[in-house]
């Protein structure tokens, strides 16, 4: 009997195991299930639910010791981004003009936005706003 114990516990530990390595793998998080997503807001962890903003980039005002860059506009809310095409450069003001909306999906729980200048294809920000 105390084997059947050993084994009943060992599976359970194995089966736990590998539900967290599937949990894992998928890249699933909590909030993914409407159950937990409910639970959150009604007792007040959440303060909103999902949500989708559009963002009208209209220009961006910089100096840069890199010379005269044509940068964009990226805007960042949890796992979602979108990103502006290449600005067009005054010639006679340190200014990017866009003119592009944006649209981005906020997910409830997001903490924060951030907007950033990045230049095209690059991974790091020139600067950033959050």
């Amino acid at each position: 009997s105390v084997d059947g114990v050993f084994v009943g516990t060992a599976a359970g530990l194995l089966a736990i195991c590998a539900i967290c390595g599937i949990y894992k793998c998928a890249n699933c998080r909590v909030r993914d299930c409407v159950c937990i997503k409910r639970c959150l807001r009604a007792c007040g962890t959440d303060q909103f639910e999902d949500f989708e903003i559009v963002v009208v980039v209209h220009e961006a005002m910089f100096h840069s010791a890199q010379g005269r860059l044509c940068p964009c506009v990226r805007v960042i809310a949890g796992r979602h981004r979108a990103e502006t095409d290449e600005g067009s450069r005054s010639k006679t003001q340190p200014k990017v003009f866009f003119q592009q909306p944006l649209a981005i999906f906020v997910e409830q729980g997001t903490q924060s936005i951030i907007i950033e200048l990045v230049e095209q294809g690059a991974r790091q920000a020139l600067a950033a706003l959050t």
